[in-house]
């Protein structure tokens, strides 16, 4: 550290840790308080050795403390960046918009003054623009859908909306999700104008659903970060950053149905696993044995079966293949040394 603070002016190491700080800091106020002496004629100034000792040992808590929790924030977990001007929107939105939200509960309106609300709410906080990114007059198969979002002309979700008074069920979005999978579509949202989710269709057979997040308006904290991601999800922004398949792979990292797949179909982890099974019971065990009793009788059942884990099943299967080529790949171009010894022996062959 170069010089400044009284009386350091040469470059020295830093010492570490409580004590080393506690040092330091008494150094840097010794030598401060010399230079008010001499600066302050008249003045006496004198400092408590004893009421010293404690200011610096306070003082190096701090700095160990403001260390220490630099480097939690260094350990958490990546958190969505949410542009500063969109989180200014939601909360001012959501302080004007609640107390609405409130009287059409209380007046337990219809699903059509329902949908009227989900409107505002849209456009308050969550930034979509309700005459060009909103429209009721989407037809489906010769219906037509609560609420259709489009983005840049292009259809990005469907909106099932239910009267206010109605406490949402999964059953309640079957028909949206047809919807959407009929027009390729991979988003859809649920909602009464309280309660919000947001499903990713499963283009399987039969087509399914995942629930990638939910909330209530009435108890969310604007201010939370982990709140503000969910609401995040559901902005006309959040979707252009593509916040929503964070969220879905950030939920897949962690599922049951990925982690089965990775366990039962990458022949890495299966390897692992065979190695050290040879380690602790210093018998070999073959690859497929291993995945038998996994599949058989350590893995649950409903990991393993149904619309979710055969997307994991492919999922993982897809990725493996894409490592093997990659190898194979990189091994092909990989030049082949030629020792000196046959090198020698090519040319006298030749020569011959």
């Amino acid at each position: 550290m170069q010089g400044g603070l009284g009386g350091r002016g040469m470059s020295q190491a830093r010492p570490e840790g409580f004590a080393g700080e506690a040092a330091l800091l008494a150094t840097e106020w010794t030598g401060r308080s010399n230079g008010a002496k001499k600066d302050r004629q008249g003045r006496k100034t004198s400092l408590n050795s004893a009421s010293l000792r404690v200011e610096c040992a306070a003082a190096a808590r701090e700095r160990v403390a403001g260390t220490s929790q630099m480097g939690n924030v260094g350990s958490r977990r990546n958190r969505m960046n949410i542009p500063k001007k969109v989180c200014e929107r939601m909360v001012s939105g959501m302080k004007t918009m609640k107390s609405i939200i409130e009287q059409q509960r209380t007046r337990d309106v219809s699903e059509a003054d329902t949908v009227t609300l989900v409107k505002d709410l849209l456009a308050e906080v969550f930034g979509y623009d309700k005459y060009a990114d909103l429209t009721s007059e989407h037809s489906i198969r010769g219906t037509y859908c609560d609420l259709a979002i489009k983005i840049d002309d292009k259809l990005a979700k469907l909106v099932e909306v239910k009267a206010i008074g109605i406490t949402l069920e999964d059953r309640h979005v079957k028909q949206a999700v047809d919807y959407a999978a009929n027009q390729g579509v991979e988003w859809v949202v649920l909602t009464n104008g309280i309660a919000w989710r947001l499903y990713h269709v499963l283009f399987s057979k039969p087509i399914d659903k995942q629930l990638i997040g939910e909330l209530d308006l009435m108890a969310v904290n604007c201010r939370d970060e982990a709140q503000q991601e969910i609401l995040f999800l559901f902005t006309k922004e959040g979707f252009k950053r593509g916040a929503q398949a964070e969220m879905r792979d950030r939920k897949d990292a962690t599922s049951r149905y990925v982690l089965s797949a990775l366990i039962l179909h990458n022949e890495s982890v299966l390897n692992a696993i065979r190695r050290e099974l040879r380690r602790v019971v210093e018998v070999n065990v073959d690859e497929e044995d291993i995945a038998n009793v996994l599949r058989d009788q350590v893995i649950k059942r409903d990991a393993l079966e149904g619309p979710e884990a055969e997307v994991a099943t492919r999922r993982v299967q897809r990725r493996s293949e894409r490592s093997i080529v990659k190898e194979r790949v990189k091994d092909s171009e990989t030049p082949t040394d030629v020792s000196p010894s046959r090198s020698s022996a090519a040319r006298e062959a030749e020569t011959a």
